[in-house]
């Protein structure tokens, strides 16, 4: 390992260790909340119709799915809202300018670390509800399924941050992007599945679902964790593969744009 990714590893584990009844706070507190509306949401729902099973899932297997959804998509976004856009603003992008790494890789290694650490959050959560409420009968976590989860974890967070270092790049020319990445974020939750799963979307909307990427980032990710359409590898790792060189592209071409107009003493 190089001597300076060593040491933007070890900082950036610092800030959050730093901070880290603050990150833990955060973290459960949000997943609590999400957690038990989506229990007390869907009990109720089971309940009034008389149900056992809706859609392929128990009640249990929806609680779970409503823990492990959000959770990848907080391991994706890892805290990334105004990663590159602040700097920007302030001017202080002129720093990185100098760095003897360019902004990207720095930037990537320290969404990377925040990324791993939300992952490690999903997983002891995983494991105390399967210690606790058992697997639901419906999903099967294997090694497997662990393996082909993590495998796609990393992608997914690859092709998300070109996606949002994209959007960020808007920051050269407008004056305020939060409001667009707040747009993107709920975007991908409810496209992605995070809010409800997409076996409950319409069937006319599965093949523009197909289509967009944020399937292939949170609900079959998440699919392939609990054991189920494996037979949809292929096609995610299609997906996610031609979007992410899109993106990449993208980047790049407005990076060299916005650079031109960049003055060093913030927008």
């Amino acid at each position: 390992m190089k001597p300076w990714i060593k040491s933007i590893f070890l900082m950036e584990v610092k800030n959050i260790l730093t901070y880290r009844f603050e990150f833990w706070m955060n973290f459960l507190g949000g997943t609590a909340a999400n957690f038990l509306i989506a229990y007390f949401l869907w009990n109720f729902i089971f309940e009034a119709q008389g149900l056992t099973t809706l859609n392929g899932y128990s009640i249990q297997g929806m609680t779970l799915y409503y823990l492990i959804a959000p959770l990848t998509l907080r391991v994706m976004d890892a805290d990334s809202m105004g990663f590159i856009s602040r700097e920007v603003y302030d001017g202080s992008l002129n720093k990185y300018l100098i760095y003897p790494v360019e902004i990207f890789i720095y930037k990537w290694i320290s969404y990377m670390v925040r990324g791993c650490f939300y992952l490690l959050q999903l997983f002891v959560l995983l494991g105390f509800f399967l210690l606790i409420v058992g697997a639901p009968k419906e999903f099967s976590i294997t090694p497997t399924s662990i393996g082909i989860f993590l495998g796609f974890a990393t992608l997914i967070m690859v092709v998300y941050f070109f996606m949002v270092a994209s959007i960020e790049m808007i920051s050269f020319w407008a004056d305020n992007i939060w409001s667009l990445r707040v747009f993107v974020f709920l975007l991908v939750s409810f496209l992605g599945g995070s809010a409800i799963p997409l076996s409950f979307f319409p069937e006319w909307s599965m093949p523009i679902l197909k289509i967009l990427p944020f399937r292939s980032m949170v609900y079959l990710p998440t699919q392939f964790l609990l054991g189920k359409h494996f037979e949809l590898i292929g096609e995610a790792l299609l997906t996610l593969s031609l979007w992410g060189i899109g993106f990449c592209l993208a980047l790049n071409f407005l990076w060299k744009k916005g650079m031109k107009q960049y003055t060093g003493v913030g927008m």
